[in-house]
């Protein structure tokens, strides 16, 4: 079993994956430089926890299109 992400960190992964479709992969450090470089958290734990959820839905994505 995983850890469970609370409803903020999936509303908010969701949304930049929406807004930012082109600029997120499926490599969690490219994310985080990439969510440092929107400067919209100032904790890096939380900066962490999204970088890492929106792997997650890069990778659901990529499996839904192939």
């Amino acid at each position: 079993m995983g850890r469970i992400k609370t409803k903020d960190i999936k509303t908010i992964g969701r949304e930049l994956v929406e807004k930012f479709p082109d600029k997120f992969n499926i490599n969690f450090d490219y994310n985080k430089r990439v969510l440092d470089d929107l400067k919209i958290f100032d904790s890096k734990r939380m900066r962490n926890k999204i970088a890492g959820f929106i792997v997650r839905l890069m990778r659901q994505a990529e499996r839904e299109n192939n």
